[in-house]
């Protein structure tokens, strides 16, 4: 796609790898929702023709300009409006030049016509070349400076969360939120595990019943004050997901049903 693009495979709705999106999205219902409480309506779907162009002609901070100028390096500007009767300047003026001479003269009048038109023709060429190489230069500039804005931006929030999440050590013991989704009722809210290692910032946890398939970041788990559990008491030969570390825990069934495989119909 992009030089540079990185794909990062998350959880739907996660907000540390779908933040921008997530959020874009939330402008977007309350725009919406704005517009059908304004106009007393339900066609939401009419409005996002209008509200796309209203968030891509809006200055980001970041970028330091608007995302219509980074990805086409000009100002976005509304169509011109068009007479439909109108045939052109320049067949008009042909067409006005042309009446009234005589039939000896057409030829030489034609002539000097086509002429005038590749004239007008090749000028127009020229300035439309211009105007493009002009574009360029515009949509490179003005991406050097959103990359530059975004990479600012990113330093900033990387200080900002390197203060808020310490580093972790090996031997840690951490405390990690399980998803509602993924316990049951009465199960934990939270489940103790250890770090076992860290590769690029990426944390492997390990538990009582067996190490967490899945590589967490700082702010996905808050370091414990005390070492609760050590890495003697992982089980190292058993590898499981975050769901079935609270299933194994969970004292009331954990979260989902047993699919009843009986053949007799109720």
């Amino acid at each position: 796609m992009w030089d540079g693009v990185k794909i990062v495979h998350g959880k739907p709705r996660h907000s540390q790898t779908h933040g921008s999106i997530e959020r874009a999205n939330q402008d977007f219902q309350n725009i919406l929702r704005a517009m059908m409480e304004d106009n007393d309506t339900t066609k939401w779907s009419e409005a996002l023709p209008f509200v796309q162009f209203a968030k891509n002609t809006t200055h980001h901070q970041g970028i330091k300009q608007t995302p219509y100028e980074a990805m086409l390096g000009t100002k976005a500007q509304r169509a011109p409006q068009t007479d439909p009767e109108n045939k052109g300047s320049d067949d008009n003026e042909v067409e006005k030049e042309s009446n009234g001479k005589s039939d000896n003269n057409l030829d030489n009048q034609a002539n000097n016509d086509e002429d005038k038109l590749r004239e007008k023709s090749d000028d127009k060429n020229q300035n439309e070349l211009l105007n493009i190489n002009e574009r360029r230069k515009n949509i490179i500039k003005n991406r050097a400076l959103a990359l530059n804005g975004l990479q600012t931006q990113a330093n900033v929030m990387l200080r900002s969360s390197n203060q808020k999440f310490p580093p972790a050590q090996v031997g840690d013991t951490v405390r990690v939120r399980v998803p509602d989704i993924d316990r049951g009722r009465m199960d934990y809210q939270n489940i103790l595990d250890v770090v076992m290692d860290v590769d690029n910032d990426f944390y492997k946890l390990g538990t009582k019943y067996g190490i967490i398939s899945q590589l967490y970041t700082r702010n996905q788990f808050a370091v414990c004050k005390e070492k609760l559990i050590s890495l003697n008491d992982v089980l190292f030969d058993k590898t499981m997901s975050l769901r079935q570390v609270s299933t194994a825990t969970s004292k009331s069934g954990a979260q989902g049903y047993v699919r009843c495989n009986c053949k007799k119909k109720m």
